[in-house]
């Protein structure tokens, strides 16, 4: 078993991480990802609306800016740790289901797309519908993965639709 010691202050441990089922684990990528992307785009219009607001011909509003910084510090801080985050459930599932954390399906899908073809996705989506379930086709959560890109798309639905998931 891998130690791991988290840089940022989380709601978990990599040990309670490797008591919860892997597909718990596989959703809450998914959930985290997304929440990074939102984040990532709000820091991009805070950026924005600071240019803005220094370039503006009234006169420099420094309190607005402050705080449009301090906005942007306090997204940077809690992307750093979602993405901690999603490291240790890498390391969990690894150790859960065998297979390599680095492996392109727990990446975001827009790390994955390209590297992931023929026989090599094909294992990947087995693998994706081993963790999530997947039975003969069908699943619990009535979701089936025909491709990596597929399963991690439909899990951020699920998990944007749900609202009340597990957070990790």
């Amino acid at each position: 078993m891998v130690d791991y010691v988290p840089r940022h202050a989380q709601p978990v441990t990599l040990a309670q991480l490797r008591l919860i089922e892997a597909d718990s684990l596989v959703p809450e990528i998914a959930r985290l990802e997304n929440s990074i992307a939102h984040l990532d785009r709000s820091n991009q219009e805070l950026r924005d609306a600071v240019r803005e607001e220094q370039a503006g011909t009234d006169g420099v509003d420094e309190d607005a800016v402050r705080e449009f910084e301090a906005a942007i510090q306090e997204n940077e801080e809690t992307i750093a740790a979602q993405h901690e985050r999603i490291t240790m459930i890498r390391l969990a599932l690894e150790e859960k289901i065998g297979v390599d954390a680095a492996n392109p399906h727990y990446q975001p899908a827009s790390q994955a797309r390209g590297q992931a073809n023929g026989a090599e996705r094909n294992h990947q989506v087995n693998g994706i519908n081993q963790a999530m379930g997947v039975q003969d086709g069908s699943t619990n959560a009535g979701v089936r993965a025909t491709s990596a890109d597929d399963a991690t798309h439909g899990a951020a639905q699920q998990a944007d639709a749900a609202g009340d998931g597990m957070y990790l």
